[in-house]
């Protein structure tokens, strides 16, 4: 359910509009895909997504590019490329020690399960 209404705020007439943190509606929607086991969907929208705004995003919105990172790991990883969630997911960590002093338990457990071989 949820998917079809962050869907809308991908179509043209919705992206940027005026009150919404669009930013936030890429995460959630990234995050219904992985839930709803379309993990290729969420990490087809979150590169699209840095590709245009990874720069702002670093200079606005920290928090948020951490858990697009974090997001964007976990996608890549449940499509079976390691290797590159690793490199997503220390993104994530290394935001997250810059801005908490800390790592969320659930990175560093992706970050454990895609080092094991």
């Amino acid at each position: 359910m949820a998917i079809k209404y962050y869907e809308q705020y991908l179509k043209p007439q919705y992206s940027r509009e005026q009150g919404t943190n669009y930013e936030d509606v890429i995460n959630q929607l990234s995050v219904s895909y992985i839930l709803s086991n379309d993990s290729e969907k969420a990490k087809t929208l979150l590169v699209n997504f840095l590709k245009t705004d990874e720069d702002r995003l670093k200079a606005e919105n920290l928090p948020v590019l951490s858990n697009i990172y974090h997001n964007l790991g976990r996608a890549i990883m449940l499509s079976g490329s390691k290797s590159e969630a690793l490199k997503w997911l220390n993104k994530s960590k290394e935001l997250q020690m810059d801005i908490y002093g800390e790592v969320a338990e659930r990175t560093l457990q992706y970050i454990k399960e895609c080092s094991t071989k």
